[in-house]
């Protein structure tokens, strides 16, 4: 997990204040009391999680979101992992994505061979073969099993390249977003926007939808081309609301 500083005056390395050994690379947050709540919402917190948030948009162009949710939340919590202790057994699971790309999680590593001019121009490469890449239901089937198998506690959330001109909207058809066209007809190494923002180009994150509309009504996907994200937000906060009122009760 991510828990580096990464702006001026943030910390070199940030860990859990009820970490258990050496070094917790997450943060954690109880409010003392109800009373007390206004003001603990104040904490420093929020600080320490713009630190080790921002990231930028520099890095490898062929992103691997789900792969890397999986190394960290699969792989390294394990006995011995950098992230042992991270999954509580008596908590929500909510994972969420903020991405301007599709997801390009290799299964082959042929695929990022810059010498096997048989699959293409690189910037394509993840589109023309999926067959290549993880099946998504690798990460759905490996979260669910973080909390038990019971898919009631794993909440997954995305702010993603979709369209924001109604072409396709949260809850439509996956085929749909599937045969929105991705690859320029006269530029065959050209992927073809969604949208230009303020972040720069965004893709279509198609396998970032299929992972979130596989978790159905626990699942919500909305456009990073939105210039405000505030309902996107305030969707994921129904959603965690709604399955802690319901884990409470049963």
């Amino acid at each position: 997990l991510q828990n580096n500083g990464t702006q001026p005056g943030c910390a070199e390395v940030y860990s859990a204040s009820d970490c258990s050994s050496d070094l917790c690379p997450w943060l954690t947050f109880t409010p003392e009391t109800i009373e007390g709540l206004e003001d603990s919402w104040r904490s420093s917190i929020w600080e320490d999680l713009t630190c080790i948030g921002f990231l930028g948009t520099g890095g490898c162009g062929l992103e691997q979101p789900l792969e890397s949710s999986y190394v960290a939340l699969v792989e390294q919590t394990s006995t011995g992992g950098t992230n042992e202790g991270f999954i509580r057994e008596d908590a929500l699971l909510v994972i969420v994505y903020l991405t301007d790309e599709d997801d390009c999680s290799i299964a082959s590593s042929e695929l990022f061979d810059p010498s096997r001019t048989e699959f293409g121009a690189l910037t394509v490469r993840c589109i023309l073969h999926e067959d290549l890449l993880h099946p998504v239901s690798r990460y759905h089937d490996a979260f669910i099993e973080l909390k038990s198998g019971d898919e009631s506690r794993v909440i997954v959330g995305a702010i993603a390249g979709l369209p924001n001109d109604g072409t396709w909207n949260h809850g439509d058809p996956l085929e749909e977003l599937r045969a929105i066209p991705r690859i320029h007809p006269d530029h065959p190494s050209h992927v073809i926007p969604v949208c230009d923002q303020m972040h720069g180009v965004t893709h279509l994150s198609v396998r970032i939808a299929e992972l979130v509309s596989s978790f159905g009504s626990k699942g919500y996907i909305g456009s990073i081309c939105e210039g405000d994200w505030t309902d996107s937000f305030d969707q994921f906060l129904s959603l965690i609301r709604r399955q802690i009122t319901r884990c409470d009760s049963e």
